[in-house]
């Protein structure tokens, strides 16, 4: 009997975890400070939450790993960043809603994504919490976010 609670203990901590991160994911989706972006050249319509717009500035442990770096003639590689919420809108009416890193150095991260479809139910979703930056291309609508934020 003990076996059976340590695998239901452990089925209903997988259900809790899995619950409580659908649940962080989608707060963004209650945001009421969508301010649109713009319009992609896919037809795609672009908001952003002013609200949840945060920055985050290098830590002291941060600073000096990119002075090390620097010590030994290489690039850094810790950047300040600015933390948006982002909602696309296809013309199907599906959408994704993603959390991203801008950094300061002209590239982007996606942090957390989920999709849903045109009755707003969640189709996929992920959390990434080492996020590998992108270059932001010219030109572009993060490129327009970037140079309003910067």
């Amino acid at each position: 009997m003990s076996i059976c609670l340590r695998v239901g203990g452990k089925a209903m901590k997988r259900i809790f975890l899995l619950l409580i991160t659908f649940f962080v994911i989608s707060v963004p989706a209650f945001a009421t400070d969508w301010f649109h972006l713009g319009t992609s050249l896919e037809h795609s319509e672009w908001y952003v939450d002013v609200s949840s717009i945060s920055t985050h500035a290098l830590t002291p442990m941060e600073e000096h790993q990119n002075q090390m770096i620097r010590n030994l003639g290489l690039n850094t590689y810790n950047y300040p960043y600015k933390s948006v919420w982002v909602k696309i809108v296809d013309a199907d009416e599906s959408s994704i809603i993603e959390q991203v890193y801008i950094y300061q150095n002209k590239t982007v991260a996606v942090v957390n994504y989920a999709k849903y479809d045109s009755s707003g139910s969640v189709i996929d979703s992920e959390s990434n919490k080492y996020p590998n930056p992108s270059a932001i291309y010219p030109g572009s609508l993060i490129e327009n976010l970037y140079n309003v934020l910067y």
